[in-house]
């Protein structure tokens, strides 16, 4: 896997398609899981646009890097790796911890960001961060000596879970197991909320209606000055794979479009 440096040591990134008029897409994935949670829409987005995906430390093929770690840490490394790699202004999609730091990089180098999809984003407030965060390190300890992820155990997270699917994910979290406390206390521990208030470029809510931050996404709402909001229905915290055509095509239409209108 080829690799870009950065302030957090190398980052694995694999990049693809062809220049497309509304800018190249970088994906970011979410906790315990790497680039391939994207591999059911990569092939689509890549027809339309140049697109770049990166593992964020400790997870898919990037190296564990030691010691703690934070959303704006994951957010500087991921601006390095965009002036490494000579990126334009990019539409940046997001997903769960990726969609975190996708709010950290266009509140803190807004001129990186072309336009923002916030996957499932998490917008808990200080309460309930707070509560999480007391016991976080100890359930994703559990977590981590957690049997693998079946068929079964992943029916409550996926709308229709495969075998396929079920390798994915197992891979990834073997290749998460030794970052996976780390990235929990980061995302329990970071304001994305408050950060959203800083964003300027036009962003999209993108979530699917089963995912339990839905309720969050009027936060959101309030808080992103030029924002738009999309539902995929029958679909989790992982809308890319739960229905890859409709979040493809909601995607599209809104980079497209070049604003923040809802399109679902």
């Amino acid at each position: 896997m080829t690799t870009v440096e950065t302030r957090l040591g190398p980052l694995a990134y694999r990049r693809g398609g062809t220049p497309g008029p509304f800018g190249p897409i970088l994906l970011l994935h979410g906790m315990g899981m790497s680039m391939t949670s994207y591999d059911d829409v990569r092939p689509d987005l890549e027809a339309a646009a140049e697109v770049i995906a990166i593992d964020f430390p400790g997870h898919g093929t990037s190296p564990a890097r030691p010691g703690s770690l934070s959303v704006l840490d994951l957010a500087d490394a991921i601006a390095d790796a965009i002036d490494r790699l000579g990126l334009p202004p990019l539409n940046i999609i997001g997903n769960s911890l990726g969609a975190m730091t996708a709010v950290e990089l266009a509140a803190t180098y807004p001129d990186k960001v072309r336009r923002l999809v916030l996957v499932g984003c998490p917008g808990w407030d200080g309460r309930a961060r707070a509560t999480m965060l007391a016991t976080a390190e100890e359930r994703f300890r559990q977590a981590i000596e957690s049997p693998p992820a079946t068929v079964e155990s992943l029916a409550a997270i996926f709308t229709a879970p495969t075998e396929r699917l079920v390798e994915r994910v197992n891979e990834a979290r073997r290749q998460s197991r030794d970052s996976l406390v780390q990235a929990g206390l980061a995302v329990y521990g970071h304001d994305t909320l408050g950060r959203a208030f800083s964003i300027r470029a036009p962003t999209l809510l993108l979530v699917g209606d089963r995912d339990i931050v839905l309720p969050e996404q009027q936060r959101f709402l309030r808080a992103i000055p030029d924002v738009g909001f999309a539902l995929i229905e029958n679909a989790g915290h992982y809308p890319q794979v739960d229905d890859p055509a409709r979040f493809v095509q909601t995607v599209l239409t809104f980079l497209t479009e070049g604003k923040s209108t809802p399109v679902s």
